[in-house]
């Protein structure tokens, strides 16, 4: 195939790439799939475009996740069911439903901490070799 011209890596070739056949996407950025790009034209590419990275976010603070936990709906119900009780008298079923709201809160909150450091300790690599499925 032949080097790419200016205006094949001038903006997004194909926006939608993922819903592109990949022969579409890999004549969109002038590239063969059976043997990917020189050096030169690599080092080009990404002095251009900048390094294929996934962007990733801060991750939230442990407040704005208990905040976030605590702003669910059912938990929501739950709280004006603890305050009812407690109203009523009923210091009993006020203390279990607020038992409850603290346990759902921390499994949450742990949850989602453990999510955001599996991605964070599994960093993204971009594949070395085409999909097979980019041979046909």
């Amino acid at each position: 195939m032949t080097a790419p011209t200016q205006d094949a890596l001038d903006g997004p070739p194909c926006v939608d790439a993922f819903a592109c056949e990949a022969p579409a996407v890999a004549r969109a950025l002038a590239v063969d799939p059976a043997c990917g790009l020189t050096e030169d034209e690599v080092v080009r590419r990404r002095a251009r475009v900048g390094d294929n990275t996934v962007p990733t976010e801060p991750p939230r603070s442990l407040v704005r996740s208990v905040v976030a936990e605590l702003r669910e709906t059912m938990i929501l119900v739950l709280l004006a069911a603890a305050v009812l009780t407690a109203v009523s008298g009923d210091c009993t079923d006020c203390v279990v439903i607020l038992l409850v709201i603290a346990v759902n809160t921390t499994v949450g909150v742990v949850q989602e901490r453990r999510a955001v450091g599996a991605v964070r300790a599994r960093p993204w690599r971009p594949q070395r070799s085409p999909p097979s499925s980019w041979s046909s």
